[in-house]
């Protein structure tokens, strides 16, 4: 897999194009981005320039037969039947869920969209006039429509495959261009048929009892025909006797003649081999793997496969793969195959990715970069991921590998093989994890487990039939656990507390909203037919909730806005709510999603299992957040948005404001100036010669050092020295603090301070040489101590800190 994805023609799609049912509330909806080669089903070459295009996932794509990747055009439902015009370049795409038919100039331009049909999954195009069949699955008709998508026939009683159930169904109509006849394998009529252009029957044969796909030879008007369920080929001349048969395969999917001499390549399932035969039923060679589709490019015989590859026991992954004449590889494009889970990163940007199937972990960028590929052949395959949004790294239920923990680049932290749980759920406040286990060895039930990000076990227990979801609550590092056998849902402390458990009928997903505590809920009873969205508050009491829901599977808060994002199983929809259940858009064509919201920019990350891709859903209108990694919840949100707005702090190159980050002796010197001066337009040019050697006047904060020195609330050492780089810790910050905000500034007007008679914390007595500095700032509000009553003067202050202090020390919080 390359490590940069792009997508060569960016296609915008909005939510009045896409949405099956108007929303309440319309917003904008744009892809930003979707992962390529997902769940190939389709494929056909131009024989004019040997490009190939292929229906995969949501997508189509047109690759060079130089193997580069000329376009990704998205925005499909389902797209199972594709059929290129080797006469203009163009293609025909049978977008099946979409109940459409899409004509693509050779740019990817949509040329043309529609038509009455009911799920399509085959066209076959003839390059002579351009007019195209359509196998209309739903309406058991075949439709010939022209250029323009003017409906020219339409013919009664087929019976083409069921997209549902067929792994394959593309390849039920080949035409051939000389006399612009369609062949057309009915398989559930059990007959390969020959038609004219105007639809009048050739040739009604039944030598094969399910025909699954059929493939024209130009140059004699043979027909070559598959018949999945029983394991036949056969190769029928043009009136129809047989050339060759055999019923020596599988379970052939597709098939695809090469007109150059005759041979035929067929992808046989079953078998897990493409076999190239020649005209005279000889097997020339066999190449192993897992094909669904095949094209034969005439020009050099090379072969492109649409194939499922394994890559170990259980695992393997989808890709489109370019086979010489002679069976070789000259090429591989992968994506993914069966992503379960995603998990955005809205501090460092990204999301993590977890593809069940290749037993993959996939790290994408904010700008759609593949920035970790970490790919493991063997039996263990990831089912749920939760990233860690402080420093990217991300912690992996791996079924039968264990609880997984890795950094940002991939490298393995942690893996603990006791445990075989179902989800995560990662505390980024503390770096912890909650994991929903399966019972097996000693534990009769499902558990849950609470770890630290050492590995260490906080705490374990619960009686759990099945635990189907766990969601981590930042506003309290609580957790809420969904037992969906037993129709619960748990609420527990980080230490296992239960602070409240009600009834949820089938509970199969959460998401805690850390704003104000809240928990939304998925529900889905299979065996009632009962699906469901509920908004709990804090206590468990019922905000809101909806059964207006076919099977709502997933489900993701976004805590700025209070909104969600659910997948609705059942309709194939992804559908946007705002915080009182008012629809805000909804979108069709994803199977099994699984969401992830980024709170930063509002987007939201969609993995689609079924379809094997990643999509990245942009909104207009959201009001982002100043920095990524300080969102509206996190206790320091308005103190850090209050010094920005009055220029006292900023972000770094990368965006973020770091709040983690430590402050030195420099930085501080900053902060004071700017929320002494009222910001740092305000912080005057120092004049004369540097008062510290190792801060010269080139020095990225020489002013605010000289400005603060000349207030008397920065000194240096017995050396003379200032030491920029020194982390600033509690004490000093304290020190820092009380000289700028009295008055005059400096020790002096400090001198009629008298502290209170009681010392305010135990671990900073009168001797110290902090003392009035910390009582006086804790005289003032400003400075506080911990849950146990200490300061802790020796802790060093970080950004996030700082931010408070000045805040409460210069009156500027919102």
């Amino acid at each position: 897999m390359s490590s940069t994805w792009a997508r060569h023609w960016p296609v915008a799609l909005c939510v009045a194009f896409l949405a099956s049912a108007t929303p309440v509330a319309a917003e904008e909806v744009s892809e930003l981005w979707r992962s390529p080669f997902g769940n190939p089903r389709a494929l056909s070459v131009d024989s004019s320039n040997g490009t190939c295009w292929a229906a995969t996932g949501n997508s189509v794509m047109c690759l060079s037969a130089a193997d580069a990747v000329l376009a990704q055009i998205d925005g499909f439902s389902s797209p199972r039947g594709i059929a290129v015009n080797s006469g203009d370049g163009s293609c025909w795409v049978a977008d099946t869920y979409s109940d459409q038919v899409v004509h693509l100039g050779q740019d990817g331009a949509v040329l043309w969209r529609g038509g009455s049909f009911s799920r399509p999954t085959a066209v076959a195009v003839d390059p002579t006039d351009g007019s195209c069949w359509v196998a209309d699955f739903g309406h058991g008709e075949l439709v010939r429509l022209g250029l323009d998508g003017t409906e020219l026939l339409r013919l009664t009683g087929y019976a083409w495959p069921d997209p549902e159930t067929a792994v394959a169904a593309g390849g039920s109509l080949a035409v051939n261009p000389t006399d612009s006849s369609c062949w057309v394998a009915d398989e559930g009529n059990g007959r390969v048929m020959h038609l004219s252009a105007a639809g009048g029957v050739l040739l009604a044969s039944t030598v094969l009892v399910s025909p699954r796909a059929v493939s024209v030879n130009a140059d004699d008007g043979s027909c070559w025909a598959a018949d999945a369920a029983n394991g036949r080929i056969v190769h029928l001349s043009a009136a129809g006797a047989v050339e060759w048969q055999s019923g020596e395969f599988t379970s052939p999917l597709d098939l695809a003649v090469n007109p150059s001499d005759g041979s035929c390549l067929v992808a046989d399932s079953g078998a897990e081999a493409v076999i190239k035969v020649l005209v005279s039923g000889e097997e020339l060679w066999r190449w192993t793997a897992g094909p669904r589709a095949v094209a034969v490019s005439p020009s050099d015989g090379s072969c492109w496969v649409a194939n499922r590859r394994a890559l170990g026991s259980v695992t393997g992954s989808y890709e489109v793969v370019r086979l010489s004449s002679s069976g070789s590889v000259l090429a591989r494009h992968a994506g993914f195959t069966r992503p379960v889970s995603v998990s955005a990163d809205h501090a460092v940007r990204g999301c993590w990715a977890a593809d069940y199937e290749s037993g993959a972990m996939a790290r994408i960028t904010a700008d759609h970069v593949l920035e970790v590929n970490r790919t493991e052949p063997s039996q263990y395959q990831p089912r749920s991921v939760s990233a860690q949004t402080v420093n990217g790294s991300c912690w992996i239920a791996e079924e039968g590998g264990g609880l997984v923990h890795l950094s940002r680049d991939g490298l393995e932290l942690l893996r603990d093989r006791r445990l075989m749980p179902r989800r995560v759920s990662v505390n980024s406040n503390d770096g912890s994890c909650w994991a929903g286990v399966m019972g097996g060895g000693t534990a009769a039930a499902d558990e849950v487990y609470h770890i630290s990000k050492y590995g260490d076990t906080l705490w374990h227990g619960g009686n759990f039939a099945r635990v189907s979801s766990v969601s981590v609550n930042l506003k309290d590092n609580t957790c809420w656990v969904a037992d969906q056998d037993a129709d619960r849902v748990y609420h527990y402390r980080p230490y296992g507390d239960q602070i409240w458990s009600g009834a949820i009928d089938s509970p199969v997903s959460l998401s805690a909203d850390p704003m104000d505590g809240s928990l939304w809920v998925v529900s889905a009873d299979e065996q009632q037919g009962t699906s469901s969205v509920t908004h709990l508050a804090e206590d468990g009491q019922v905000l809101w909730s909806s059964d207006a829901f076919s099977f709502a599977g997933a489900i993701s808060v976004n805590p700025t806005d209070g909104s969600c994002w659910v997948a609705d199983w059942g309709t194939r929809e992804v559908i946007h709510l705002d915080k009182s259940g008012l629809e805000l858009s909804r979108l069709p064509g994803f199977w099994r999603a699984r969401v992830s919201v980024d709170p930063a920019d509002g987007s939201c990350w969609v993995c689609d299992e079924d379809n094997g891709q990643i999509i990245h859903l942009g909104i207009s209108g959201y009001d982002s957040p100043t920095f990524p990694d300080v969102l509206c919840y996190q206790w320091c949100y308005e103190e850090v948005d209050a010094c920005f707005a009055a220029g006292i702090v900023g972000g770094y190159l990368d965006g973020r404001y770091h709040g983690e980050n430590t402050v030195t002796r420099d930085q501080m010197a900053v902060y004071i100036s700017r929320a002494l001066a009222g910001g740092g337009a305000n912080v005057d040019p120092a004049l004369g010669p540097p008062t510290f050697p190792d801060v010269p006047d080139d020095h990225w904060a020489f002013k605010y050092v000289e400005y603060a020195a000349a207030n008397n609330i920065v000194g240096g050492f017995l050396d003379g020295l200032y030491r920029p780089q020194l982390p600033v810790d509690r004490a000093q910050m304290a020190a820092y603090i009380a000289r700028s905000v009295v008055d005059p500034t400096g020790d002096e007007g400090l001198s009629d301070y008298v502290p209170p008679i009681s010392d305010t914390f135990p671990d900073v007595e009168r001797n110290s040489w902090a003392f009035v500095y910390v009582e006086y700032c804790a005289g003032q509000g400003i400075v506080q101590g911990y849950p146990d009553g200490l300061y802790y003067p020796g802790h060093q202050v970080t950004r996030a800190q700082m931010a408070v202090y000045i805040c409460r020390a210069f009156g500027l919080a919102l």
